[in-house]
């Protein structure tokens, strides 16, 4: 199975990444709805995964 791999990345709750930037969890939800946030979904909950976090980060300007 060269080449095929199945990365297990860290999801995370719209609680703990509005806890981890610091932000409302309706702020967070903002995010996620505008697109400004990439996640997923695992049945009907919404999950974001860690690098996700990396990207909306990276590309938000700073204050």
């Amino acid at each position: 199975m060269d080449g095929i791999r199945s990365p297990m990345e860290p999801l995370l709750t719209v609680d703990q990444v509005a806890a981890y930037l610091h932000l409302s969890r309706t702020t967070v939800y903002r995010l996620v709805w505008s697109g400004s946030l990439r996640t997923v979904k695992v049945g009907s909950r919404i999950r974001v995964p860690e690098s996700a976090i990396a990207e909306y980060l990276a590309k938000e300007p700073r204050a």
